[in-house]
């Protein structure tokens, strides 16, 4: 099966809400990795959520669980999607309109960071780069997730 590439995102989410509910594996996978800490203690986890989307439904189920939660996305349709869905559903994320090779956070930051079928759609020119940022923004004994 070949992936499709989309150059431009802005189009795809004029046609696309996004998801609407977290993918599920996403959610067994951190609940399983967390499940010790009690969702009043889970603020001081920073997890990243690379390529949000519009639906931004894997941030909504982070921050729920009381994550620190951030997200990056490179079409400014899905940020303003998300951040309208986000202000709605009354959830704080950070979210920021950014491209993997270039994630605007510093060094060591995040516990976890989370690429939910995103990396998939970059050109195999930014994987590199791609992998160096995330290496860059996880902490040293971070997990990085990626399906």
């Amino acid at each position: 099966m070949k992936l499709k590439k989309f150059n431009n995102w802005d189009n795809f989410f004029k046609f696309s809400a996004g998801n609407r509910y977290p993918d599920n594996l996403l959610i067994a996978l951190v609940l399983q990795e967390y499940k010790k800490i009690a969702i009043s203690s889970r603020k001081k986890i920073k997890i990243l959520d690379l390529g949000f989307g519009a639906g931004a439904s894997n941030l909504t189920f982070l921050c729920k669980e009381n994550f620190d939660v951030c997200g990056i996305d490179i079409s400014k349709l899905a940020y303003l999607k998300a951040k309208k869905k986000l202000k709605k559903m009354k959830l704080n994320a950070r979210i920021k309109r950014a491209t993997f090779d270039s994630i605007p956070f510093k060094n060591s930051q995040f516990d976890m960071i989370i690429d939910c079928r995103s990396l998939q759609h970059i050109h195999k020119s930014k994987l590199e780069k791609s992998f160096l940022e995330i290496k860059r923004t996880l902490k040293p004994k971070g997990i990085f997730v990626s399906f």
